[in-house]
């Protein structure tokens, strides 16, 4: 615990107090006083006006608060001072913060109302002029005193009701403490403190001491979750993300104590307080302030108790921000598709996915032209996109050049994009705005819709569809899906496998008791055939809208179902 070499001598006494206060053990000025603080002007980062209270951010920036009004008996750089009710006056008389270095001292003169105040600093031969006369009530004698700190004696002067003046009784003198030296502009140093008084030297084990003991409980820093582009969820440490404020979680070995918190760190530099998580005594998050793209932290928890003793830091845990991102690999049987964030920038050099695969019912298939690496146009907005996989050479996508190696998937914007597929299988996400896909190369291709605002038709427009390929996935090497899944509101087949139809003696079916025609209808329009969706089927905060036309293609709800070519879970 870092504590603070000052001393608080009242006006009306000119005597100082000897106590030790820290982080979470305030003390406010009672009575107008001279704050004496131990240290030079280079100490001092900032000081501010906070209601009442003077608050002092010495060289360093770390904020720790340490409130007093008595002399306090260590001291560290990087600190805050928090003097409270330093900005009451008393009869007219208010409270005045002096610097001591090795200089001599130094009245701060104080401009400002509220928030960052204008310091400036006079030097002073002494403390006394700023304290003040207190008048006795009359009585025997009808002696003035007057308490005057000279030389860190308190003397006292008499006259009587004539105007002559006598020599004053002798009094049990009472020094202020001298202050020591300045301590180095780094760490902590813990002082030996002795009170003089008439009763002779106070015993220093008598003063209020913090107790210094650690906390026993360690922290442990889990993950972090990301709610940003494409590829959200829970991170580990050394990974990058795409979230430039993610949110920092972990978990307790032990309850917390009273007065006991959990306090994050980057290096030496205090980030927050962490809170625990609704319910859990044990587990904690913490939304970490905005990060630099391009940059890298690395962050430990500890638990620090009321005291101010800090436990035994956590593991170090490691976050990296590139707007441009490899969230995922695509070297195992997992399907989040690896994502890049497209920027405006010309990529001359290529945009280049690695190599991998993809499941199609449920096996792993190992190709160079597979593995759904994606380009996240997220960044384009509402500039129409045109791009076309199957071309080996660069391209003006409406949003930059670009040159696409072994990339598989676009995602979209908001505008009116067009999107022509490779001979691999891809996978395309229009977005918003009303998208052409031209499906014209052979593959497996996947067209997937998701929400993006609350309406019939989830922000997705009405897309048109060139080359869609009919014919059981699993089983036909160039046939296409459609991903409706994150639309449907409520919806569960009925099938005990899972799906809606199927295929019975060469006819598809629709499951009996199965609701999805209340949510997709289609129909035949000449040689084409157009996809409806109502999102919540029967639940009536939503109607049915046209989605998706297929071009040169004539099927029905059924047949799509059973093929396995819509997915709606």
């Amino acid at each position: 615990m870092a504590l603070i070499v000052s001393s608080v001598i009242s006006k009306k006494t000119a005597t100082a107090t000897v106590t030790a206060a820290g982080e979470h053990q305030p003390i406010s000025l009672a009575e107008p006083s001279v704050v004496k603080l131990k240290a030079p002007q280079s100490a001092i980062k900032n000081v501010a006006r906070s209601g009442d209270d003077l608050v002092i951010t010495l060289a360093g920036g770390e904020v720790v608060t340490v409130q007093g009004d008595d002399l306090v008996v260590s001291y560290k750089y990087g600190e805050a001072i928090t003097i409270e009710n330093y900005f009451v006056t008393l009869n007219g008389t208010g409270n005045d913060l002096v610097l001591e270095d090795q200089d001599g001292l130094w009245l701060a003169d104080l401009l400002g109302s509220e928030g960052d105040l204008v310091a400036g600093y006079t030097p002073i031969d002494s403390v006394d002029p700023l304290l003040v006369v207190q008048q006795a009530p009359s009585g025997a004698g009808e002696f003035a005193w007057w308490a005057l700190a000279l030389g860190g004696v308190v003397f006292a002067a008499s006259s009587d009701s004539h105007g002559g003046h006598h020599s004053p009784p002798p009094l049990e003198t009472s020094p202020l403490l001298p202050l020591p030296d300045a301590p180095a502009p780094k760490g902590d140093a813990t002082l030996a403190v002795t009170v003089a008084n008439a009763a002779g030297p106070s015993d220093p084990a008598a003063l209020p001491h913090p107790d210094t003991t650690p906390p026993a409980i360690v922290p442990a820093i889990t993950h972090y979750a990301d709610d940003v582009g494409m590829n959200t969820g829970d991170f580990g440490s050394g990974t990058t993300t795409d979230d430039r404020q993610p949110v920092l979680n972990g978990t307790l070995d032990a309850d917390l104590a009273p007065g006991e918190r959990i306090a994050i760190y980057e290096g030496a530099t205090f980030i927050g307080d962490a809170a625990l998580k609704t319910g859990s005594l044990r587990d904690w998050s913490l939304q970490l302030p905005s990060l630099a793209d391009g940059s890298t932290h690395t962050y430990t928890a500890k638990v620090v108790d009321s005291a101010g003793s800090e436990g035994h830091p956590s593991n170090d845990f490691v976050i990296s921000v590139e707007p441009a991102v490899i969230v995922d690999s695509q070297d195992t049987p997992d399907t989040t598709p690896v994502a890049f964030t497209a920027t405006e920038a010309s990529n001359t050099a290529g945009i280049v996915g690695a190599d991998g695969g993809d499941l199609v019912s449920g096996v792993l298939n190992w190709s160079d032209a597979s593995g759904q690496n994606v380009v996240d146009y997220q960044l384009a907005g509402s500039a129409p996109l045109m791009i076309d996989l199957s071309l080996t050479g660069q391209q003006d996508t409406g949003f930059g050049q670009a040159t696409f190696v072994n990339i598989q998937g676009i995602y979209g914007g908001g505008g009116n994009d067009t999107f022509t597929d490779s001979a691999g299988n891809n996978l395309f996400e229009g977005r918003g705005g009303n998208d052409t896909f031209n499906l014209t190369q052979g593959g497996h291709d996947t067209l997937l819709y998701r929400v993006i605002s609350n309406s019939a038709d989830g922000g997705c427009g009405h897309d048109e569809v060139n080359g869609f390929s009919l014919g059981i996935y699993e089983a036909s090497p160039n046939a296409d899906r459609i991903n409706l899944a994150d639309l449907l509101i409520g919806y569960t087949p009925s099938g005990a496998n899972g799906a809606s139809a199927q295929d019975i003696n060469g006819v598809a079916t629709i499951n009996p008791g199965d609701n999805i025609a209340s949510y997709l209808h289609v129909t035949q329009n000449g040689n084409d055939t157009v996809l409806s969706i109502d999102r919540d089927g029967a639940g009536g905060q939503f109607s049915m809208v046209d989605l998706i036309t297929l071009h040169g293609v004539q099927t029905d709800l059924a047949t799509l179902l059973a093929n396995h070519q819509l997915i709606v879970v």
